[in-house]
C-alpha cells in the first residue's frame, strides 16, 4: 500500500502488500504454490505483522475500497492455497489476536490469540476467547519461563504447560536451553495432553470459575453424559 505524495513509513523493514490488487495476489500465489509443492511444508502461519500506516492506492478513483478489497483478496488467496494443498494446515495471526473473526476461521485451522505466552495472562485471554470460539482453534504455546512481550514474569514449567492445555498445545521455547529435568517433565506433560486432547478440543466446556481477579480460573471438560471427563483449577 502507498499513499500518494508521502514516503512509506519505515516499520521494522516491512511494507504492507495491497492484496486488493490482482497482480499482487497472482505473484503471491505463484511463489507460495511453488513453495508448498517443492518443500516438505505441512503448516503455514499467516501473520499480519505490519499495521496499515500508509493506506492508499495511487491512481485509484475509489480509495475507500482499499480495506474491503484487501480482506477479500486475502480470502481469495487462502481459498486457492487450501484447495490446491489440502494437506497443509493454516494458522492465522495478526499482532497476536488481531484476526480471529469468523471469516478467517472459515479458512484457518487455528488462530494465535495473543503475543503473550505468560501463563497467568493466558488464563484471562483464553477464558475470553472461549466465550465465542472452541478450544480446537486456539493456539496455546508453552514457551520459555520469561518468553513474553508484555512482561518478564518468571513461571514454572508445569504452570506454563497446564495453562496452554486449554487449547491446541504447542511448544514454543528454546529446548536447547532446557535442563534434562525440564525436558523429561515436558515429555510427561505432552503425553498427558494427548490423553485428554479429544476432550479439550471436542468435548463440552463447563466454566467453574472466571479469572476475574487475574489469579486463577477453573474449568471442566466432558465427553457427553456418562463419558470421560477432567477438571482443572489453575
Amino acid at each position: 500500500q502507498q499513499r500518494a505524495g508521502r514516503r512509506p513509513t519505515a516499520h521494522r523493514g516491512r511494507l504492507l502488500l495491497d492484496l486488493g490488487r490482482p497482480e499482487v495476489r497472482r505473484h503471491l500465489w505463484e511463489r507460495l504454490d511453488a513453495l508448498l509443492r517443492d518443500a516438505p511444508v505441512d503448516h503455514v502461519r499467516w501473520d499480519l505483522g505490519r499495521c496499515s500506516t500508509d493506506p492508499g492506492r495511487p491512481g485509484d478513483p475509489w480509495p475507500e475500497r482499499l480495506d474491503a478489497e484487501h480482506v477479500e483478496g486475502l480470502y481469495e488467496l487462502l481459498d486457492r492455497l487450501r484447495e490446491a494443498h489440502p494437506g497443509v494446515t493454516f494458522e492465522s495471526c495478526s499482532g497476536g489476536g488481531g484476526r480471529t473473526d469468523l471469516g478467517i476461521l472459515a479458512r484457518a485451522d487455528r488462530v494465535q490469540v495473543s503475543e503473550s505466552t505468560d501463563p497467568l495472562d493466558r488464563l484471562a485471554i483464553q477464558h475470553g476467547l472461549s466465550q465465542l470460539h472452541p478450544a480446537r482453534v486456539m493456539t496455546s504455546l508453552a514457551a520459555d519461563s520469561t518468553d513474553t512481550t508484555l512482561n518478564r514474569r518468571p513461571s514454572n514449567l508445569r504452570f506454563r504447560f497446564v495453562s496452554a492445555m486449554a487449547g491446541v498445545l504447542g511448544v514454543g521455547g528454546d529446548l536447547t536451553s532446557w535442563s534434562g529435568q525440564e525436558l523429561a517433565e515436558a515429555r510427561d506433560l505432552v503425553a498427558l495432553y494427548k490423553r485428554i486432547r479429544h476432550l479439550v478440543q471436542h468435548g463440552e466446556l463447563h466454566r467453574l470459575r472466571a479469572p476475574a481477579d487475574g489469579t486463577g480460573a477453573g474449568c471442566a471438560g466432558a465427553d457427553g453424559p456418562g463419558g470421560d471427563g477432567f477438571s482443572a483449577v489453575q
